[in-house]
């Protein structure tokens, strides 16, 4: 099943310019606005994909965040009132998708920060070895515990800047899971328990990475 894709559902190309990206939105906003359509359901939902669509890539900040978590691919849309149940992926499919995007982009930006900082992750290891040799009486790499001390030290690591980027990527993500009808924008509870679900996959990424750059520099002793 198809993934509603924001592009798609303005009509525009991926590489379309800020300024044909609001030229379009304008002339669909007028075409499909309320007064223009009264008593139309169709009319209805095809202004609020239209609106969604335009909120985020209207805004290059949350365009090139949507771009980081785009699935599918471009698939312009036929002539019509707009995608119907045929056209939207099951929600639990759409989550997951988040999911693995979500991760992933948590990890590789974790990790491409520690790996340049090998003094740091080195002090680590060592915290870490003394750990895990108290326990077990000899050094190995156990993520166990690196995951423990990852979960300490996070905190101290994440700048103003992590935690802005993560906020834009959480944001655009929960915009496109209600698109895809995982959550209910009238369900004030139910947005709300997607958010948390979306910062915990965010934040096991961050973990992930963590982990990741200790693994990379980790020599047995």
């Amino acid at each position: 099943m198809a993934r509603l894709d924001y592009y798609a559902i303005l009509g525009v190309s991926p590489q379309a310019s800020d300024e044909e990206i609001k030229k379009v939105y304008r002339q669909l906003a007028l075409k499909y606005h309320p007064d223009r359509n009264q008593g139309s359901p169709e009319a209805e939902i095809k202004i609020r994909q239209i609106n969604a669509a335009y909120e985020i890539l209207g805004n290059p900040d949350t365009r090139r965040s949507y771009e980081r978590l785009r699935f599918g691919g471009y698939k312009p849309e036929t002539e019509g009132p707009g995608p119907g149940a045929e056209d939207i992926i099951d929600p639990a499919t759409a989550f997951q998708e988040m999911e693995s995007k979500l991760q992933d982009e948590a990890r590789k930006e974790m990790l491409s920060v520690l790996i340049k900082q090998p003094t740091l992750i080195k002090k680590e290891l060592e915290i870490i070895r003394e750990r895990i040799v108290e326990k077990l009486g000899y050094d190995a790499f156990r993520e166990k515990y690196v995951v423990q001390r990852g979960k300490e030290i996070l905190p101290h690591l994440l700048t103003e800047e992590f935690q802005a980027k993560r906020e834009r990527l959480l944001d655009v993500a929960l915009q496109m899971l209600i698109l895809q009808n995982v959550a209910s924008s009238g369900n004030e509870q139910e947005v709300k328990g997607l958010k948390r679900e979306l910062e915990k996959i965010y934040d096991e990424g961050w973990l992930q990475g963590y982990t990741q750059a200790c693994n990379l520099f980790y020599v047995r002793r």
